[in-house]
């Protein structure tokens, strides 16, 4: 059966419970003749001084442990082992609970840490019980992700292959869509979902913009995400709140001197002393007053070193110290903290976006003018090489075949666009999503375009009457 604990009885937790239970858990035994059950839990006792940090111990007893195995507030199990009355020739209870982890997980979880036990009958098992749990906590990064990575699974079928390394967090998605190819490795940061994944692109044959545009698209979900937005809100709000950046204060690390450089320094004393004695050697007359004033230097220099190296000694036990104290205030802290409230995790959101907006549906979309495919049926790293050289009508027709993005999200060719927001009435409204055409590239302000029409218009006509009255024809007019 599985058990919830609640977060206030891990925060009980601060390693006071640990404090001399040898005693407690060898009551009323000799040293000749402690039982085996005795033994084996004081060989567990040992175990959790030796391996485990003192405030991730909530309680030990003569029935129970409970550890907490935590890496951040998203990855974190109680650990509770009970130890029945034929403990160690018969495996102990264990229960693990998790406020981010599924049920079945953890119950195949403690099925697995059981069985890794069981040859150990007769034995202290709580190394065997505890590490596999401990292992997976602090190696798989998929943990507070895990029901994205099954959605991210179902939104791939048949949509390309998905690769996952959960050592490293990384999950890379190949995508193929007609005949364009595109890779995408996403990563998951230690302090997910707070931080939000990171997002790469790698093997693709899209045209470079177009890459650059869906990559800077795919960091703003990311980001909004990370803000507090839903992946709905991610994906439509178009001016999001920017949050201003803490900068993270550098700390210059104080020079300390090692053991390497206290051998160094033995070294140059060592030297110093021998220059000195030839100096001594070479001016005093008296060979006695020599030796007497050489020893007389090297014990001041062998009394000065030992001092040195207490006192070198001294600052590593400080530093020692202070180390354990600091790990031990962080393990404190980061049980009694809580999650945020704000971030909402952004894997699945910027899959789903590439997946579903980019990858597999760019290669399908049509010209809401001329209704024809946005992109060339081949991307341009598999065209077969042209033997005739590129003139400015090729470059020309490339360009006016620019696959343009307007501000609601759907596609037109460069042409098409330009011809849209030229020509009158100016103002359009897209076929699909029936919202107003617009694009950066050209003037938001409709009068502006009908100027510069009118301007044109007018141009036209002077040439056509200058050509009329020189009899030069349409030919001209035209130019």
């Amino acid at each position: 059966m599985m058990s919830e604990f609640s977060d206030e009885q891990c925060d009980k937790g601060d390693g006071s419970d640990v404090v001399n239970q040898s005693e407690l858990l060898t009551e009323g035994c000799s040293a000749e003749s402690i039982n085996p059950r005795a033994s084996a839990m004081k060989e567990d006792l040992a175990f959790i001084r030796e391996c485990i940090t003192p405030a991730a111990v909530i309680t030990v007893s003569k029935e129970y442990v409970t550890l907490v195995i935590i890496r951040t507030q998203y990855s974190r199990v109680q650990f509770h082992v009970g130890y029945t009355e034929a403990y160690p020739f018969e495996l102990p209870t264990l229960e693990l609970s998790s406020p981010t982890l599924p049920i079945p997980l953890l119950q195949n979880k403690q099925k697995e840490c059981l069985e890794n036990a069981r040859p150990l009958l007769g034995q202290s098992m709580m190394k065997a019980l505890y590490e596999p749990i401990h292992k997976f906590i602090h190696t798989n990064m998929f943990i507070p992700c895990w029901k994205e990575m099954k959605q991210i699974s179902t939104l791939c079928e048949n949509k390309g292959k998905i690769g996952a390394d959960e050592k490293e967090g990384v999950v890379l998605l190949k995508l193929n869509c007609c005949k364009y190819k595109h890779t995408v490795k996403l990563k998951v940061p230690y302090n997910y979902p707070e931080d939000g994944v990171k997002v790469e692109f790698s093997n693709s044959n899209f045209p470079e913009d177009i890459q650059y545009m869906f990559q800077s698209q795919v960091d703003e979900i990311v980001r909004r995400c990370a803000a507090g937005a839903t992946v709905e809100q991610a994906m439509q709000v178009s001016n999001p709140i920017k949050f201003a950046e803490i900068a993270s204060k550098s700390v210059t690390p104080t020079p300390r001197l090692t053991t390497n450089n206290l051998l160094s320094l033995k070294h140059d004393v060592g030297v110093l002393k021998q220059i000195s004695d030839l100096r001594v050697a070479t001016t005093s007359g008296s060979k006695a007053k020599y030796v007497t004033q050489v020893n007389a230097e090297r014990r001041e220099a062998r009394r000065d070193l030992r001092k040195l190296a207490r006192e070198e000694s001294a600052a590593d036990q400080e530093a020692q110290k202070a180390i354990l104290e600091e790990e031990q205030n962080e393990m404190k802290d980061l049980i009694k903290g809580k999650a945020s409230e704000t971030a909402q995790p952004s894997l699945y959101a910027a899959a789903h976006f590439l997946v579903e907006d980019f990858a597999c549906r760019l290669p399908l979309e049509l010209c809401q003018a001329c209704k024809k495919p946005v992109l060339p049926e081949l991307p341009e790293s598999e065209k077969p090489p042209d033997s005739a050289p590129s003139t400015s009508k090729t470059r020309a027709a490339r360009a006016n075949l620019k696959p343009m993005r307007t501000f609601c999200g759907h596609w037109l060719h460069f042409q098409c666009l330009n011809e849209w927001l030229t020509t009158p009435p100016f103002v359009r409204m897209c076929p699909v999503c029936a919202r107003r055409i617009w694009h950066p590239d050209w003037p938001e302000d409709h009068k502006q375009l009908e100027k510069a029409w009118q301007a044109n218009e007018a141009r036209k006509r002077e040439m056509c009457d200058v050509s009329d009255f020189m009899g030069m024809g349409e030919k001209f007019s035209a130019k």
